[in-house]
């Protein structure tokens, strides 16, 4: 037997506008609700506090990469001499 590995995680295309916006009215934990439900919306919630972080992270890295593509491709291409 030999150790096959596993295939890499597949990744996301990084969308041009953020998906998640705000979280909606229905996540909000209001004083009636029991116990159980209580648990299920904060797990939601952390989720999609969670989404909503590494989305703007993924839009922060890609500004980054296009302006430094952009500053490549134009001044900071010439050579010095």
């Amino acid at each position: 037997e030999v150790y096959q590995g596993v295939a890499a995680p597949k990744r996301k295309r990084v969308e041009d506008a953020p998906v998640v916006n705000e979280m909606p009215k229905w996540l909000e934990i209001k004083p009636e609700d029991d116990e159980k439900t209580k648990a299920r919306k904060k797990k939601l919630i952390k989720s999609y506090k969670s989404k909503m972080r590494f989305q703007t992270m993924d839009m922060k890295t890609k500004e980054k990469a296009d302006n430094w593509q952009n500053f490549m491709s134009g001044k900071g291409a010439k050579k010095k001499k």
